[in-house]
């Protein structure tokens, strides 16, 4: 629940009882005796209902991902941690969709060296490694600072900016000092060599087809240098990019012959075709995934995939929803990449149906002209036929 507005807020008093209903969107400030009795009835149903459920689709984690009808869909999570790698496999993770390095670093003052982030990524690919398939690749996206991600260690690279989520960020920053890329490649390259892990290095905030050759460049420079060292490199690797800008997905055919794969980054997609912050609540309601045009951008950049042969997947917290999971697959996406508890119940959805039932259903909802459409007819949940 978001957005409340300052009328709410301000009526706030400290230590009132807040009661939420997220079933229904509302907030209760200050509840009687019975709304109390209500919600906490509901909660505890709830949370019984949440344990049985993910219990049974627990056991079942050794399963990959597929429709009804076996179409594969790998099901991936996002990470930033040692113990989110953990977490990943006892929810039946494939594969790390998103490794975030940005917060292996945030709280720094200084970046850390190349030594120390080949370190830090040792012991997140070891703890994956543990478990996983053996061909269960990591996709590291290189740092995404600036905009909501302020690092303070790159303060000195960086300056104050009227408009952030528009300025010096991503790939932007890396390209204009690529000494940092340079390293945090190389420490990455050093890590999954060390644990025999399939790298797959994703770059974020890509506008054009010049920003991937540059990036590109300068892995193609970390491999020379650690081959020349003779440090062991993995015996995988591909270079993708993060497609989360209207430019990216306008020429993500022209892309596709750059990067080996694509991941879309459904927050900030939405964010800039709405011209809508995601930060800000007053255009919350343009600010959602399942706007019509969203839906179309998304489904442009899976067919500029399919055509050149290129994966793609989407990491927005989108993929991770038991609705919009499967529509994403009918829009074209192979890969969904979303926090590690939401995999099992993504999984039983796709499981209820077929690839030719999503496809339909995907076509049907790129019809619809309105929000308010396409939240009505996705009501009805995911087709099973």
């Amino acid at each position: 629940i978001v957005g409340v507005g300052a009328a709410l807020l301000d009526a706030v008093r400290a230590g009132d009882a807040i009661g939420l209903d997220v079933a229904t969107g509302s907030v209760f400030l200050r509840p009687d005796d019975a709304t109390r009795e209500r919600l906490s009835t509901a909660q505890a149903a709830e949370r019984q209902a949440r344990q049985t459920v993910t219990a049974r689709l627990i056991a079942d984690r050794a399963q990959p991902g597929a429709t009804r009808d076996g179409w594969r869909v790998v099901l991936a999570a996002n990470i930033g941690s040692v113990t989110e790698a953990l977490a990943a496999h006892q929810w039946g993770a494939e594969a790390v969709g998103l490794l975030r390095t940005e917060f292996l670093f945030a709280d720094r003052q200084v970046l850390p060296s190349e030594e120390e982030q080949a370190e830090l990524y040792a012991q997140i690919f070891a703890a994956f490694a543990s478990s996983r398939r053996p061909e269960s690749p990591i996709v590291a996206r290189t740092l995404d600072a600036g905009a909501d991600k302020p690092l303070p260690a790159l303060r000195q690279l960086t300056e104050a900016e009227a408009n952030p989520a528009l300025g010096f960020r991503g790939l932007r920053i890396a390209l204009a000092h690529p000494e940092l890329l340079l390293a945090q490649v190389g420490a990455m390259l050093r890590a999954a060599g060390l644990t025999n892990t399939p790298l797959h290095i994703m770059f974020p905030m890509v506008a054009t087809v010049d920003e991937v050759r540059q990036a590109r460049a300068i892995v193609r420079q970390a491999q020379a240098q650690l081959a020349q060292r003779q440090v062991p490199l993995p015996d995988v690797l591909e270079v993708g990019i993060m497609v989360e800008t209207p430019a990216a997905a306008f020429t993500a055919d022209l892309l596709a012959h750059e990067a080996e794969f694509f991941s879309i980054g459904t927050n900030d997609l939405t964010q800039y075709v709405m011209a809508a912050d995601r930060l800000n609540a007053r255009v919350a309601g343009l600010s959602q995934p399942t706007q019509p045009a969203v839906l179309r951008a998304i489904a442009r950049i899976a067919q500029a995939g399919r055509i050149a042969g290129r994966p793609v997947a989407v990491c927005g917290e989108m993929a991770g929803d038991p609705v919009l999971g499967p529509l994403l697959v009918g829009l074209g996406v192979t890969e969904l990449s979303m926090a590690a508890p939401q995999i099992p119940v993504v999984k039983a959805a796709l499981a209820r149906s077929t690839l030719p039932a999503l496809r339909a259903w995907a076509d049907r909802v790129l019809a619809l002209p309105t929000l308010d459409d396409v939240q009505e007819f996705l009501a009805d949940g995911v087709p099973t036929a």
